[in-house]
Order: structure tokens, then sequence, then C-alpha cells
């Protein structure tokens, strides 16, 4: 029967053959807890709640601004084509006018040729 003092506490079984190694528990050294240091803070710095929603706001901007501005603004008139601008926001152009001014609603004077234009959706 085997002795399972102190001793032997640290008995290794290799193999099937009865070879063994044996180390000893006794010589073993621990390093020094983290509460024999005094300088080292005792947790971690906590970051406050609100970092944590201006990083996921400041993430879903970087990816939610660039897909709207190039599915919901982009315009793109094929060859022979162009695009006539109208107007939605701004003061009323003046009675009877055809064509509105840069800073009245209504139908524009300038057009777009062929090529890609990115617009404001809500001016446009």
């Amino acid at each position: 029967m085997e002795d399972f003092s102190k001793e032997n506490a640290g008995r290794a079984f290799l193999g099937n053959a009865g070879r063994c190694t044996a180390f000893s528990l006794k010589n073993l050294t621990l390093l020094p807890s983290y509460d024999s240091f005094p300088d080292l803070p005792k947790s971690r710095p906590q970051l406050p709640a609100w970092a944590f929603s201006l990083s996921a706001i400041f993430i879903l901007a970087v990816l939610f601004i660039p897909l709207y501005i190039w599915f919901f603004c982009r315009v793109e008139p094929m060859a022979d084509e162009i695009v006539v601008l109208i107007r939605k926001t701004e003061k009323n152009p003046a009675q009877g006018a055809v064509l509105a001014a840069k800073d009245e609603k209504g139908i524009q004077l300038d057009v777009l040729a062929e090529g890609r234009h990115f617009l404001n959706p809500y001016i446009y």
C-alpha cells in the first residue's frame, strides 16, 4: 500500500511499468502575493458608463454615415442623361417665375451631367 504522507504528496507515476518520478512540495517557492506590493492598485481603473455609450455612438456613426451617404445621397446619371435639380426647401420663388434662383425652392437653373454626384436628400 502507498504512503500518502506530505513527503510523498508530489509523487507522479509515469507509465504502467512501475517507473515513477517523485518531486517534493517542500522546496517549492511561491511568488509573493499581490497584496504585498503596496504601490500597485488593488483593481484596474473602471471607465465611467458614459464612456462606453460615447464610444458606441462614435462607432455607429463611423459605420452609418458613409453607408447613408452612399445609398441615399448618391445620384449617378448614365451617358446622355442629366439630373434636373428641384429644391424642396428655402424661400418661395417670385410669382410667375419658371426657374428658381439658388436660394429659392423649385426647379433650379443648374443641372448635373453624367457621373457620380452626392446630394442632400432633404434639400433636393
